[in-house]
């Protein structure tokens, strides 16, 4: 792989409507990012607008050092940090289904919580320059690593360069104390030890929270997780997705395989079935049931007006303004030494780079901005407490799918009087949780 390269600097001065995003479940690992483009599907091209990357790397140290005069005399290249935002459309399919696209990121959205995961990677340690054919086991620099795996599982010998065949082994013991890799038969291949890695891949799975994103500008984006994702809806207004994005590592050697391949990829919008805008007047905001358990509180608290406030008639859907849903999972890099490849130069560039992506948490909230009459009271008027003694969640449907909260905290926000126009209120909603991680999904409606 050469990071450095840009196969097309300049593919010409077009708009940026000629780029095309690609969604693939599948995530490309380290050392080398490998990528298989005849797997792509043009089902998970997305319709985004406004799409911007960050690829920041500060050069300038800014800390003022003895000596100095008024300009900095240091610089240096530090730690890299890649993003990317864009807003898009949500729509649904004349078959009433949800575009593919919007789902697999909210779906990664959900389970983005858990950071990324890489494939297990070590160097061979030998005195020999070969591992020869025949070869039974071999030493790795990071048993650790492979002794978190269950016996029997796959490795594989892969390349850095040359034109050496790669192999896949299967091992079934391991000796920590020799940091030695037993397997099941000997090798059918000769592997040059400066050429060749150990790598045993992640399970392949449609629920990854990571994923790659193919773009022709761009190439191939590894390791994306979703940061952020929020829903916005308001009456006779289209509902949009406004998504942000960090990932690991960008390879634009791929950027030969869209540009030879995009009238084909291209031809395959115009085999989709009609898709339609979802439009916030079709968003409906109920109460839920409640199932959950009272977060530890006694039953003194079933009943409280602490918890309950004023309950008047609950949400009149179409006294709501707008409407706002946030989920985030505060992600942030993690660096390390991680690099493997024997090139130094490209270890130092790949150090650079972040390792892995880690949540701090997942957020999610929204606020409801809704007229306010005087009376009867309304939404508002809900005190903060835990919704299972606060008559249940929220569900909101958007007509075609619904986002089930069961358990939700409410917090009175702001009030508006303008002279010229309606009163307005905006209450706050955070969703908390009793028992461990759950995941908000797109639930089918039919509502319409």
């Amino acid at each position: 792989m050469n990071d450095l390269s840009n196969q097309y600097s300049a593919l010409g001065f077009n708009p940026g409507y000629y780029d095309l995003l690609i969604l693939d479940r599948v995530n490309s690992t380290e050392p080398l990012f490998e990528y298989n483009f005849g797997s792509i599907d043009t089902d998970f091209l997305l319709n985004v607008e406004n799409l911007n990357f960050s690829f920041a790397q500060e050069a300038l140290n800014y800390q003022r050092l003895a000596g100095e005069g008024a300009d900095p005399n240091t610089f240096s290249l530090s730690k890299s940090d890649f993003s990317a935002s864009f807003n898009m459309l949500v729509k649904a399919s004349s078959s009433g289904y949800i575009d593919f696209g919007f789902a697999s990121l909210w779906d990664a959205a959900t389970l983005a919580y858990q950071g990324t995961g890489n494939a297990i990677a070590g160097k061979i340690i030998s005195t020999n320059s070969t591992v020869g054919i025949g070869t039974t086991f071999i030493v790795v620099d990071n048993i650790s690593d492979f002794k978190c795996l269950t016996t029997p599982f796959s490795v594989t010998f892969s390349k850095f360069s040359g034109t050496e065949a790669t192999e896949t082994k299967t091992v079934t013991s391991i000796n920590k104390t020799n940091r030695t890799l037993f397997f099941s038969s000997g090798t059918a291949n000769t592997h040059t030890v400066s050429r060749t890695f150990i790598k045993a891949g992640l399970a392949s799975t449609t629920r990854n929270p990571a994923f790659n994103l193919v773009s022709l500008y761009q190439g191939l984006l590894s390791g994306c997780l979703v940061d952020k994702i929020s829903i916005s809806a308001k009456p006779g207004q289209d509902i949009e997705a406004n998504v942000d994005l960090k990932f690991l590592n960008v390879n634009r050697q791929y950027q030969i395989d869209v540009n030879n391949n995009f009238d084909t990829l291209a031809s395959n919008v115009a085999k989709y079935k009609v898709y339609r805008g979802l439009q916030g007047s079709e968003v409906r905001i109920n109460n839920t049931s409640y199932t959950a358990g009272g977060f530890g509180l006694t039953t003194n608290a079933f009943g409280h007006p602490f918890f309950q406030g004023f309950q008047g008639i609950g949400t009149t859907s179409f006294l709501v303004q707008e409407f706002t849903l946030t989920l985030e999972n505060q992600l942030e890099p993690i660096y390390t030494l991680h690099s493997i490849n024997p090139d130094k130069f490209v270890r130092f560039r790949e150090n650079l780079k972040p390792y892995a992506l880690i949540s701090n948490g997942r957020k999610i909230e929204g606020t409801i901005k809704y007229i306010s009459p005087i009376s009867p009271y309304t939404l508002a008027e809900k005190l903060a407490g835990p919704s299972s003694i606060n008559n249940g969640g929220i569900e909101i449907d958007f007509g075609v799918f619904k986002i089930t909260f069961d358990e939700v905290v409410w917090s009175g926000s702001k009030a508006d009087s303008p002279l010229s126009d309606s009163q307005t209120k905006e209450i706050k909603f955070s969703v908390v949780t009793e028992k461990l991680n759950k995941i908000p999904t797109l639930d089918n409606s039919t509502s319409f």
